[in-house]
């Protein structure tokens, strides 16, 4: 099984590199260098420059909406002065996981399995796998199947890369003027192929056009999967490590992806019985599309963050970033979430969270227990421990309000010496902070940070894991103005749920589809007015929301994502998937009821040898088939009824027999 892969190169680690991470007076290049978002299509450092500008805080939206899928709306701005740089990224990719499958040598006894599989799994997504050499017989007409979307509308950047196999694959797909929307399915025919294990058929064993045969050829197929992905990182402490997800996640995903191809795209051919079946008191656990998505995101996380501890060893690489990535795939949204972004769906003009903001205040027990069980990561610096105020040096011995990790209510302990250490989590809301420091708790990046003002290092409660939850399209009931709102905190610090769901609400009302030229622009226009929204506009210095409240000195990136097209995407691959096996299945069990059981006899690759009176009369057995070599007899071709090897010349021998008996009997 394959899957088309452009591999991220993640450096492993070595320990050369670690010596020179440790002179401060080496200089270390840059792996990816700073850029905006490759869709916005900001060809210069000038360019660049222009978006950067603190004081206007200009709003930023791609040339180029079709570079996107389905058009979807993106917006972003700088934030107010906090970091030189916009420290946010954003990422579009469009993947395509194809897995070539076989069908296997069909014959009588298998015919009816197949018809029944074909009654019982009408709706499987697949069509045909490959089976091992052993199973390769001669000739193989391949079919493949590709589900391309349009990749002319999509850049080949390092930030939203189509895979290598991917282009090259689409590259050759004919134009198909019936087909709607972004995808279109091609059906392409190969000529005939032999597999590179096996030897050829010579001219002699080769079957006749007009003869069929009791052995059905095996076919060969491929079934491409896609799937889209948006993803937000928001990175503090410099960019570095937004830009290196931005870069490598979505490649890294694709592989994970691959790994678990055979549960994405399922074998309707797959013989079930030669797997090794677990004990009776172990039973198989089941694996659905789901949990396997589920795993492959969970795994690209932990490996994304992996990858950028080991280039900080060899190249400049600052600060961290949180993660929430959008994937859409099987017909359902995957949104993996590790930090403070959000993805909000809107369906009916209902808020649908479909993540949760991890930061230290709404993680504070996991980390208090990972510092109670491991004190020696608070260097004797803090404690894990939650009072209701924070203790002073009077309050010794005093009876005050705490809490440990294990706890969600409070009780009194007496207060001691050890108490008086500052709190492993401190503050509230969006000020709080783990050991006084960072305010985020999941994401990627940070390996080398320290606590203020000391040496304990922070990496160890911070973690990669996302939480990753799950939206069934398909069987929603969807409209043009349902959307998937997926943006930094930036735009959440200051917009709630319900009133992001009402703005792009009320944006999308301004553009009636009967206006064409201006209705492409609608998701584009609702990201831009969620952004202004949060951002506000500056007032005496200060930048204040319409109703002249704080607005966000932060960085914003908005994405507004339309979910009816890919549903609508999705039913119809699907149902081509479906079209598709069936043929194939009606194809195979045509060829078995022609094959009656006939066959030619040079096929067979039998010699006729004659039998003297001599061997019936000594009661010797009748001489068995042999092969057909250079030193056999040649023999002209007869059609004989297939019967067994040893039933071949009873009759020759029978009426040999009889002629013998009659010359006895004179």
């Amino acid at each position: 099984m394959t899957g088309t892969s452009t591999h991220y190169m993640g450096p492993p680690p070595t320990s050369t590199p670690l010596l020179l991470h440790h002179n401060p007076h080496l200089q270390l290049s840059l792996r990816f260098p700073y850029t905006r978002p490759h869709f916005l299509q900001l060809g210069s450092e000038d360019e660049v420059q222009v978006t950067a500008d603190h004081s206007i805080r200009p709003i930023i939206c791609p040339r180029d909406i079709s570079r996107l899928p389905w058009k979807s709306g993106y917006a972003e701005t700088i934030n107010a002065g906090k970091s030189k740089r916009n420290e946010d990224q954003a990422i579009v990719h469009v993947g395509l996981l194809t897995r070539p499958i076989r069908t296997g040598v069909l014959n009588s006894k298998t015919s009816a399995a197949f018809k029944e599989k074909k009654s019982n799994d009408k709706s499987e997504l697949v069509i045909n796998g490959y089976g091992s050499a052993e199973q390769l017989h001669t000739e193989v007409q391949e079919h493949t199947v590709v589900l391309s979307p349009q990749v002319s509308a999509l850049s080949a950047s390092p930030a939203t890369e189509l895979k290598e196999d991917y282009n090259h694959s689409t590259s050759s797909l004919k134009n198909d003027s019936s087909s709607k929307g972004p995808a279109r399915i091609v059906l392409e025919q190969s000529n005939t192929i032999h597999h590179p294990l096996e030897d050829k058929p010579s001219q002699s064993s080769k079957l006749s056009s007009s003869q069929p045969s009791t052995v059905k050829q095996p076919l060969a197929s491929s079934v491409s999967l896609p799937y889209y992905l948006f993803g937000v990182f928001d990175g503090h402490a410099g960019w570095g490590a937004a830009v290196a997800a931005a870069n490598q996640l979505h490649h890294i995903i694709h592989e994970k992806l691959c790994d678990v191809i055979d549960i994405l795209i399922h074998d309707p051919y797959e013989d079930t019985s030669s797997k090794i079946q677990a004990p009776l008191w172990a039973p198989e656990k089941e694996v659905t599309v789901e949990t396997a998505v589920i795993g492959a995101l969970e795994n690209a996380f932990w490996q994304m963050d992996q990858v950028i501890g080991e280039d900080k060893l060899k190249y400049e690489l600052l600060g961290g970033c949180t993660a929430c990535v959008a994937v859409f795939i099987h017909g359902k949204l995957f949104i993996a979430n590790a930090g403070d972004s959000r993805g909000v769906i809107s369906i009916n003009g209902q808020a649908h969270p479909m993540s949760f903001d991890f930061t230290p205040e709404t993680e504070t027990q996991r980390i208090r227990k990972l510092g109670a069980t491991h004190p020696e990561l608070l260097g004797g610096e803090f404690t894990h421990l939650d009072f209701i105020r924070r203790p002073l040096r009077r309050d010794l011995g005093k009876r005050v309000l705490y809490r440990d990790h294990y706890m969600s209510g409070w009780a009194y302990k007496t207060l001691t010496q050890d108490d008086l250490k500052y709190p492993l989590v401190c503050g509230e809301g969006k000020r709080s902070r783990v050991l006084a420091t960072i305010g985020v708790t999941r994401g990627f990046g940070d390996h080398d940070l320290k606590a203020q003002c000391s040496s304990v290092p922070i990496k160890p409660f911070l973690t990669p894991e996302p939480e990753v939850r799950i939206f069934d399209l398909a069987s929603a009931e969807l409209t043009d103005g349902d959307v998937l709102i997926l943006a930094t905190d930036g735009l959440w610090d200051i917009t709630s749920n319900e009133k992001a769901v009402s703005v792009v609400a009320k944006s999308l009302l301004h553009f009636p589809a009967q206006e064409h030229d201006k209705y492409k622009y609608r998701y584009t226009s609702a990201a831009q007015d969620l952004v202004m929204g949060s951002r506000g506009k500056l007032r005496e210095r200060n930048w204040r929301t319409s109703n002249d409240k704080h607005a966000t000195i932060d960085d914003i990136s908005v994405f507004v994502i339309p979910l009816k097209p890919y549903k609508d995407e999705y039913q119809d691959w699907t149902s081509k998937q479906e079209a598709n096996v069936g043929d194939n299945l009606k194809s195979s069990t045509r060829s078995i009821n022609t094959a009656e059981i006939k066959c030619d006899a040079s096929d067979l690759k039998v010699n006729v040898v004659a039998l003297d009176k001599n061997s019936v009369e000594e009661g010797r057995p009748f001489p068995s088939i042999i092969p057909n070599t250079s030193e056999s007899v040649n023999h002209e071709k007869v059609v004989l009824e297939f019967k067994p090897q040893e039933d071949y010349f009873k009759d020759e021998v029978n009426q040999e027999a009889q002629a013998e008996r009659k010359l006895d009997a004179t």
